[in-house]
């Protein structure tokens, strides 16, 4: 039996899925599902792995994708112009 769920992006984000999804041929729906579906495998890979090794006595291994990492920050804004703004946010965030 399927459900449906709701989701609300903003617009840059519908108008990048339904680039990829007509490119591909698919409906954004389909594509929804597929990348959903990869991420929650590789999440849920991560974990048993993780787990096992704990159970195991050892540390989890860690896996960064430095060049995914770097592609996404330089196709996002930074939300404070500087790193001094950022701390000094969190700072303040931390006395409430």
């Amino acid at each position: 039996m399927q459900k449906v769920i709701t989701v609300r992006m903003n617009k840059e984000l519908v108008d990048k899925l339904e680039g990829v999804a007509k490119l591909r041929g698919v409906t954004r729906s389909a594509l929804i599902k597929e990348i959903l579906g990869e991420v929650l495998v590789s999440s849920a890979n991560s974990v048993k792995e993780a787990t096992l090794a704990l159970q195991e006595g050892k540390k989890p291994e860690k896996r960064v994708n430095w060049s995914k990492i770097k592609k996404e920050l330089q196709q996002t804004q930074p939300y404070f112009p500087t790193v001094e703004e950022a701390i000094a946010y969190s700072r303040e965030r931390r006395k409430v």
